[in-house]
């Protein structure tokens, strides 16, 4: 007999939730197969890493149903249910411990496992932020962004959202040069240097600003 273990990866839509199964034996890779109870936590954990494309993580067992699942937005809410239980971070303890085929059964309609990230994977090489001067970099993308999201002279309601988007800019506002240069009538001063993910966030703001992305 085969058992389904419901999983999901904390930050995604519960219709994210997706399958591992098991029986006397676990499929670790593609045409690979161990005894069930001679699977480790670090090759349970190694099959979510390769299914979910997460390389360090935290891993819970839960029970969870469907509308709990909706109340849970960070790891502390797990940590407060009842039956939730930290999958040890011993990589070679037997993962029988927690789920099996005799007296730990997975129960039918709820999560059995829940997956928190504890990194953020970056494509390509890692920016290092202590090697740009983070702290002057942070402060001056503090600064702008409070400019940024203040620049018209009405303040911004729910209900006037749509003149929000149609309101010209009441002054041009600094921004690295490849935006001053694509932007003109709203970017004015070059050379300032702010956190590379802030500057993807307004250059699609601008986008959106000025009808392009749509």
């Amino acid at each position: 007999m085969s058992y389904s273990l419901n999983c999901l990866v904390l930050g995604q839509p519960t219709a994210k939730i997706f399958n591992i199964f098991y029986s006397k034996l676990f499929s670790v890779s593609v045409g690979i197969q161990v005894k069930f109870d001679e699977l480790t936590v670090a090759g349970f954990k190694q099959v979510l890493s390769e299914k979910c494309k997460i390389t360090e993580m935290n891993v819970w067992k839960v029970k969870l149903s469907f509308s709990e699942i909706e109340n849970i937005s960070k790891e502390d809410d797990i940590k407060n249910c009842d039956d939730c239980k930290k999958i040890d971070n011993n990589p070679m303890l037997y993962f029988k411990t927690y789920y099996n085929a005799d007296d730990k059964k997975p129960e039918p309609g709820y999560l059995h496992i829940f997956i928190v990230p504890t990194s953020i994977d970056i494509p390509n090489k890692r920016i290092k932020l202590e090697d740009i001067g983070i702290g002057l970099i942070h402060d001056k993308t503090t600064e702008y962004l409070q400019e940024l999201l203040s620049p018209f002279n009405e303040p911004v309601y729910c209900d006037n959202i749509d003149s929000y988007f149609k309101a010209p800019l009441q002054r041009k506002l600094a921004a690295p040069h490849y935006l001053c240069k694509e932007y003109s009538v709203y970017f004015d001063q070059e050379g300032f240097e702010f956190l590379p993910d802030v500057m993807l966030a307004v250059g699609n703001a601008m986008e959106l600003y000025t009808g392009k992305d749509n």
